[in-house]
């Protein structure tokens, strides 16, 4: 048993217990590590009952009394882990199952062993409901392009790694604690979508590697919590896109990846108007979605959408 001890934080907001039951059981059968599960229930309309406390008696239950977003509710777990001296911090999504009873803990020996070591490490994501069909293996930022978005993955070379990406999902993001103490906690203003990027990315900019280990996979119900192609989600994901290239890009890589993403937003628009998978009764609403996502990016409107 590896004497690293894990702190699990899982932000939890959704209609139902029953995903974060199933990613706790994922949790509890893991093998060789001492571990530490924390939950912090961002006012979910589902909260965390007392019955559910009983079950699960050694995790830890923070409460807030308002959403805070993804990056909210982790950084409040991190903060708590931090404090209590953790060596490793997992970001789990409450929608997550993790089935191989050894995947922590071959992560930790494979990436983690030696003190000199700072990865930010992800896995393979399988979606839950089609098990088969891979979601991501990490991701690369605009990769069809004549510029690089993140040029310092570029020279990169590690023997250690699957495969070297701009970032890793934060529906299972692992780190060691000292990446905290150098790049700081997550950026809130993001709220949610893409405030895993952004963290990925500034490690990259510290010299700290960022890894998708794709020999091994965890299962995640995507967007349960909202639905994949919801206008609440493609608002988010079309405004932080504009964020992000304010935060990591200066005025000329700007001017050029703008265009980058001003095409992809009418690949969306286009999608949702032909195609007859994001035809339904959210079409007007999607397409409203995109350009108010559009505006306020541009006008670097951050935070919690009012009146979303």
């Amino acid at each position: 048993m590896t004497s690293q001890k894990l702190y699990i934080i899982i932000p939890h907001w959704g209609n139902t217990l029953d995903f974060l039951k199933t990613a706790v059981d994922s949790i509890v059968q893991l093998q060789n590590f001492l571990i530490q599960i924390i939950i912090v229930d961002n006012a979910s309309p589902a909260a965390v009952t007392p019955m559910f406390l009983q079950k699960y008696p050694d995790l830890v239950l923070i409460t807030n009394q308002k959403n805070r977003g993804w990056a909210g509710a982790c950084n409040i777990g991190i903060k708590y882990a931090m404090t209590h001296n953790a060596d490793i911090i997992l970001l789990l999504n409450n929608d997550v199952k993790i089935s191989n009873p050894h995947l922590i803990s071959t992560l930790i020996h494979k990436y983690f062993s030696s003190i000199n070591r700072s990865f930010i490490v992800g896995v393979r994501v399988q979606y839950s409901d089609v098990p088969d069909k891979m979601h991501n293996s990490g991701w690369f930022l605009f990769k069809n392009t004549n510029k690089p978005f993140n040029k310092y993955r570029l020279n990169y070379k590690d023997q250690f790694s699957t495969h070297c990406v701009d970032y890793v999902s934060g529906c299972f993001m692992m780190f060691p604690s000292d990446v905290v103490d150098k790049i700081g906690l997550l950026d809130e203003k993001y709220f949610m979508y893409a405030d895993d990027a952004d963290y990925c990315l500034r490690a990259w900019k510290k010299g700290i590697a960022v890894v998708c280990d794709a020999e091994f996979q965890i299962f995640h119900q995507v967007s349960s919590s909202y639905g994949e192609n919801s206008p609440f989600v493609w608002y988010y994901k079309t405004r932080n896109q504009w964020i992000l290239l304010k935060n990591f890009l200066d005025k000329k890589e700007f001017h050029y990846f703008r265009w980058k993403v001003h095409f992809n937003n009418l690949k969306n628009m286009i999608k949702i108007i032909f195609y007859p998978r994001y035809f339904n009764n959210y079409f007007f609403k999607r397409i409203v979605s995109t350009y108010h996502g559009m505006i306020d990016g541009y006008n670097n409107n951050i935070g919690e959408r009012k009146n979303s």
